[in-house]
This record gives C-alpha cells, sequence and structure tokens, in this order.
C-alpha cells in the first residue's frame, strides 16, 4: 500500500512509465488520459478554484488531497512528480467552450496535456512557456526512479532527449513549438 500523501507520486511514477513503454506489471494497467490520484481514464474531475490569491486544485476523485501547485511544479528527491492540474493555454486563448465540473478554464492533468493538445490542437503553434510547463525532465525520471532505455538499433521510435532534457515521447510528431 501507498500512503495518501505519496500517491500521487507514486501514480506519476506509473504514467510516465507507461508513457515510455516499461511493461510494468501492474493489477490495472494505466488509463490513456489518466487521473494523477487514480491512474484510470474518465473516473475523476479536475480543476483549479481561486477562492483567494492563489489557484487551488479540486476533484471528485476518491484519492485527492490538498497540495500546493507551487511545490508540484518542481520534481524534488522527496516530491519527484509534477504531475498537476495544469490549464490549456490554447483551449482559454480560443474561449473553447468547456464542461468542466469545477472551472470555467480548461483545465487538464500536465501529465496528459500533450495528449489534449495532439487531440484538439494538432498542428498549432505552442509557446516554449507553455510546452515547457507540461513536459517531463531527465531531473524528473530520474527523482521518480525512471530510466530512459537506450533507443532500439534499428526500428522502433526514437525519443529525442533536448538539451534541456526535455524527452519527446512522441518521436517527430508532437506539437510544434514557437519560441
Amino acid at each position: 500500500e501507498v500512503p495518501v500523501k505519496k500517491i500521487l507520486h507514486h501514480v506519476g511514477h506509473h504514467v510516465i512509465g507507461s508513457k515510455m513503454d516499461l511493461n510494468e506489471n501492474l493489477q490495472q494497467q494505466v488509463g490513456n488520459e489518466p487521473c494523477g490520484y487514480y491512474g484510470q481514464s474518465g473516473t475523476c474531475s479536475i480543476g483549479l478554484i481561486k477562492p483567494a490569491r492563489a489557484l487551488v486544485p479540486v476533484s471528485d476523485c476518491l484519492y485527492f488531497q490538498k497540495f500546493s501547485l507551487v511545490a508540484a511544479g518542481k520534481s524534488t528527491t522527496s516530491g519527484p512528480s509534477t504531475n498537476r492540474p495544469l490549464r490549456c493555454d490554447i483551449c482559454h486563448e480560443r474561449q473553447v467552450p468547456n464542461r468542466h465540473k469545477y472551472s470555467d478554464e480548461h483545465v487538464f492533468w500536465s501529465y496528459n496535456m500533450e495528449k489534449h493538445i495532439e487531440k484538439k490542437h494538432p498542428g498549432v503553434i505552442i509557446s516554449a512557456t507553455f510546452q515547457t510547463s507540461y513536459l517531463v525532465t531527465a531531473e524528473e525520471r530520474k527523482h521518480l526512479q525512471i530510466e530512459v532505455k537506450p533507443a532500439p538499433k534499428s526500428g522502433g521510435t526514437k525519443r529525442k532527449l533536448s538539451k534541456s532534457g526535455i524527452v519527446d515521447f512522441e518521436g517527430n510528431h508532437g506539437p510544434k513549438q514557437h519560441h
């Protein structure tokens, strides 16, 4: 069993492991766009509210625990996962209608943002700042104790690792970046 306070980081490890095809032997496989607390898709809602000065994450997930968005945005050895609710800047700028339970903004788990953008905003140029807010760094993978497998010598999908240590999970098919 995993202590409730560590569940976000534990599930984060499995979500990133799934994206990197680590083939972990799990009782339940990680969902396609998983909840950061539960690891399954389509079961929980996530949002951001602003009761005072700072945005606060909210969810109807049974495993949800309050946490600081600021702290969650930085990977450390004691808090390795940066998976957190993140507003989609593209939806927000385009004022795309939304049906979210908790917010008038479009909020997704940061580990799911790349998939959301590929599905809903293919070909859109993304600012470097926005892209950096949701991509996983080599330092975070190290804190999550996930190692990158060497690329196969022939065939297969190669993962590009930029100078900043960010992995492009989708090979060359990821969103375009605007500097």
